[in-house]
């Protein structure tokens, strides 16, 4: 096979896997039954005109919370943001030295002091406020595992001033991944949704 057969093969390929994800964000943003709702109606991304690696789109995050009534809001202590990531492709290791060759999907929940107004009301060009601190360990978060829960905090070298700006001053991270072939039509509500519900009562380091 020639290199112009495999290129359009490679695009036919990543054209084929955009659809399934596009699908999987629907049906996320629709999908009934459970204890969270979606922030916003569009998935936050990176794109880039000059850098190339921008103009694949290889991460896509959607932002959820918890349904509460007004008395449970006044009893929350923090405010919490469920982070759902689908990463068909990254070169970026993953809680400070975790390395990966698959598609996977990052399920997580940052842990804020008070309820943000910037989040609720965040462009999809913010997603690099809930993409980087999952990876830039050395200056962000510093990440223990416990199984296959990843628990996150403040690194004791990054500038406070900096952090809360640029990150709205997120507290904690737990955070876990799974194959992304792994979800399909008959369990993506469970594996999704369930997971944010174990992480939602998983005890914070």
């Amino acid at each position: 096979m020639d290199s112009g057969k495999n290129i359009y093969n490679a695009f036919k390929i990543v054209n084929e896997t955009h659809h399934s994800i596009d699908k999987l964000i629907e049906y996320c943003s629709c999908v009934e039954g459970v204890k969270f709702k979606l922030l916003g109606p569009k998935f936050l991304r990176y794109k880039s005109d000059p850098n190339y690696y921008g103009w694949n789109i290889a991460s896509f995050i959607l932002l959820f919370t918890k349904k509460r009534n007004h008395e449970q809001d006044g009893l929350e202590k923090t405010y919490d943001v469920y982070v759902l990531e689908i990463c068909p492709f990254d070169e970026n290791k993953l809680y400070g030295n975790v390395t990966y060759e698959e598609s996977i999907l990052i399920l997580s929940r940052f842990i804020y002091k008070q309820r943000n107004n910037q989040i609720n009301h965040c462009s999809p060009a913010d997603h690099w406020r809930f993409y980087w601190p999952l990876r830039k360990s050395d200056i962000l978060f510093e990440f223990d595992s416990s199984q296959d829960v990843y628990h996150g905090s403040i690194n004791p070298t990054t500038d406070p001033i900096k952090f809360s700006r640029d990150y709205w001053d997120v507290q904690k991270i737990v955070s876990t991944k799974m194959p992304l072939v792994s979800i399909t039509g008959d369990n993506a509500k469970e594996k999704i949704f369930k997971t944010f519900e174990r992480l939602s009562m998983t005890v914070v380091k």
